[in-house]
């Protein structure tokens, strides 16, 4: 899949207002506490993005996930269906969910065949593509059990862990983050779900739940009405976020830059500025690897080629061809010496510039992967 870059964010962390006139009525400050969660429901495995976009919900106490998902599917005009049975109800699918633009991340393809089975008797079932599946003809647009492969449905995340209990049976606490998704292999383990036959995960997606907040609580406030460059930036890190394989980094940086922005548009509003606007952002070059060598101590030297009128550089290095999980390291040196790592491995690495302006950082692309083999 695509991915989108962070520029964007260097942008809005530079946020500046224009003023004009505008009528601002003080709020009433609030007198009772109300419960609140988070909602979303999510088809990034078959790249339909978002069904429910983050959306902030009160309850009460003693509302369960499943009356808190009911409330918000209600409240935008979704429609769930649930089957019984004699193990009791549970959600076999969504009307008017399934676009039939079906276009499935190239991870969840690669993941291969997908083995179950008990009591002896084993089914395999390969990974799905865009060629492989099966055509969903249900009707109206339902989404649910069994679309497109005999492994699809719905399951429930609460605060980033997939529940093992009936949704009907737990409680959901004040602040907690639901996440209603459509799964298209393995039961799950798409989602990044335990895969049970071997009890470990095929891939660790990032967690999502604080820009999840971020931005529920901005579409909720009334601000993004206020603002066309605001939704805009919206927008960008909605979509931003529905990507399948976004990185944690990247969306930690979104919510900084929105929740920083909502900040700035309250204040210029009080201010009696009417509009935020960015500001023209320097230009940050692409950095490039100079060198990256095996030194003792089972260490990786990594140097990059010098750039003019940057501050620094952000040195990215892992393990692993992907950089799941990498290790970043900002300076304002040409070189960096890696922690130790495993004998005979590869060191991986990727390195941008930055520069610092106005108390705002930009970023330049990341440089191509390199890679050294540690043997001393």
């Amino acid at each position: 899949m695509k991915k989108l870059t962070n520029k964007i964010w260097a942008v809005v962390l530079a946020m500046m207002l224009t003023v004009s006139t505008i009528s601002v009525t003080p709020v009433a400050a609030a007198t009772t506490t109300t419960n609140t969660a988070y909602v979303t429901i999510e088809k990034f495995t078959i790249g339909q993005g978002f069904l429910l976009e983050p959306t902030k919900v009160t309850f009460n106490e003693g509302d369960t996930v499943e009356d808190v998902v009911k409330k918000a599917a209600k409240e935008n005009g979704t429609e769930l269906v649930f089957t019984t049975t004699s193990y009791g109800s549970y959600l076999s699918g969504i009307k008017n969910a399934d676009n039939g633009k079906v276009n499935i991340p190239s991870e969840i393809s690669a993941f291969g065949d997908y083995e179950t089975g008990w009591d002896g008797f084993s089914v395999s079932y390969p990974a799905p593509t865009n060629d492989n599946i099966k055509k969903n003809e249900n009707k109206d647009g339902l989404l649910g059990e069994m679309c497109y492969t005999d492994m699809a449905g719905w399951f429930y995340f609460v605060n980033n862990e997939s529940i093992s209990e009936t949704a009907s049976n737990i409680k959901v606490k004040n602040g907690d983050v639901i996440r209603l998704q459509f799964s298209i292999y393995g039961y799950g383990v798409d989602l990044g779900s335990l895969d049970y036959s071997t009890g470990k995960k095929k891939i660790e997606l990032a967690n999502r739940d604080d820009l999840i907040v971020t931005l529920a609580n901005l579409k909720a406030s009334g601000i993004l009405e206020k603002s066309k460059s605001l939704n805009a930036y919206y927008s960008v890190s909605k979509n931003q976020l529905a990507q399948y394989n976004a990185e944690e980094e990247n969306l930690k940086d979104a919510t900084q830059a929105m929740e920083l922005l909502e900040t700035i548009f309250e204040d210029g509003r009080k201010a009696g500025a009417s509009e935020v606007k960015p500001v023209e952002k320097p230009s940050v070059k692409k950095a490039t690897v100079k060198s990256i060598k095996n030194v003792k101590g089972c260490k990786a030297k990594i140097k990059v080629k010098t750039l003019k009128n940057v501050t620094g550089y952000q040195f990215k290095y892992a393990t692993n061809k992907s950089l799941k999980n990498a290790v970043v390291v900002s300076t304002k040196k040409t070189s960096v010496t890696t922690a130790k790592v495993a004998k005979n491995s590869k060191v991986y690495v990727k390195i941008r510039a930055y520069v610092k302006k106005d108390g705002a950082y930009y970023y330049g692309k990341w440089s191509k992967a390199k890679s050294v083999k540690i043997k001393k």
